[in-house]
C-alpha cells in the first residue's frame, strides 16, 4: 500500500464532502471495500503485535480479517457501532484468555474527538484492561493528541 493511494481515496472524498460527518461515514464505507483491503492490512501490520480494541462495521471487518489469518496480532475484542451516540450493547472477543486484565491498541478507520475510544476504553477499565494507544487511519481531529498516531493527518 503506498500513501498515495489512501491520499487519493481522501482528496476524492474531499473534493465531494468538504468534511464533516457525511465526510467520515464515506470515507468509513471506502475503507471497507475490497480493492482497499491492502490498506487496512498493512496499517493494522504497523501497529505491531498487540491486542486490539476496535468497533462497528470497521470493527467487525477488521475482526473477520483476524478470523481469515490475515492480520498478526494477539486478539480482538469488538465493539457494536453507534457508541458515539450510544451505549456499549454488543461485545465480542476473539483470542484466548479474554479481554479482561489486558493492554489493547484501539484502532478505527477514522478518529475526530475521540468518543467512541473514550467508551470503549472506559469499558475495558471496569474489566481491568485498558488502551495504551490509539491507532487510526485518518485523523481529523482538530488538536493532535499525543497518544493518537495516524497514516493520515488532516490539521
Amino acid at each position: 500500500m503506498t500513501t498515495t493511494k489512501l491520499e487519493e481515496i481522501i482528496q476524492n472524498l474531499l473534493n465531494t464532502h468538504k468534511g464533516g460527518e457525511k465526510y467520515f461515514d464515506n470515507f468509513d464505507a471506502e475503507m471497507l471495500k475490497e480493492e482497499n483491503l491492502d490498506i487496512i492490512i498493512d496499517f493494522i501490520d504497523s501497529v505491531g503485535y498487540k491486542n486490539i480494541a476496535v468497533s462497528g462495521k470497521f470493527g467487525s471487518y477488521v475482526a473477520l480479517l483476524y478470523m481469515q489469518g490475515l492480520l498478526d496480532v494477539k486478539s480482538v475484542v469488538k465493539f457494536n457501532g453507534g457508541l458515539r451516540k450510544g451505549g456499549i450493547t454488543d461485545i465480542t472477543f476473539i483470542g484466548k484468555g479474554g479481554y479482561e486484565n489486558k493492554e489493547f491498541v484501539f484502532i478505527d478507520d477514522s478518529f475526530y474527538k475521540g468518543r467512541t475510544r473514550d467508551k470503549v476504553a472506559e469499558y475495558l477499565e471496569r474489566n481491568n484492561s485498558r488502551i495504551v494507544h490509539t491507532s487510526v487511519i485518518y485523523d481529523g481531529s482538530l488538536e493532535q493528541e499525543e497518544e493518537v498516531t495516524s497514516l493520515f493527518r488532516y490539521h
